[in-house]
């Protein structure tokens, strides 16, 4: 579980706990194991196949999954804590959502670049484009 670190500041250790989080969901076999845990990952030998995990590379991902705090085993599966549901909504979820808008974002990009060499108008021209931005997503600055 993540858990702030003895003699640590807690800021200091709020960074190091989250370089661990990011370390761990960074690993393709955890991250595999993170997202089918969503609804409920029951213990058995098929789900490391079907997940086309060795059982090695399984339980190793369960094991730093589960010390991260992002998984816990109720009634003989493997479920998102609370935690884990946050970090699932707030990141890997909306992340998703985002991705459908990368090519905008990239054009929106290349003009604030150029926009930059025109200082004048640059401030216009990125409240404009924040604007459509967030009518995009439906969300505020």
């Amino acid at each position: 579980m993540l858990l702030p670190v003895k003699g640590q500041p807690t800021q200091v250790a709020s960074i190091s706990l989250l370089l661990k989080l990011f370390l761990v969901l960074s690993k393709p076999n955890n991250m595999k194991l993170f997202l089918a845990a969503k609804d409920g990952l029951k213990v058995h030998l098929l789900v490391s196949t079907n997940l086309k995990l060795s059982r090695k590379q399984y339980y190793k991902a369960l094991k730093q999954v589960k010390e991260v705090g992002l998984i816990q085993k109720i009634a003989g599966a493997y479920f998102h804590t609370t935690f884990g549901k946050i970090i699932f909504q707030k990141n890997i979820w909306d992340l998703a959502e985002y991705m459908k808008y990368s090519e905008g974002m990239q054009v929106l990009d290349a003009i604030k670049s150029t926009s930059r060499q025109e200082a004048a108008d640059q401030t216009h021209v990125q409240d404009k484009f924040m604007t459509f931005i967030e009518k995009l997503t439906n969300t505020k600055r």
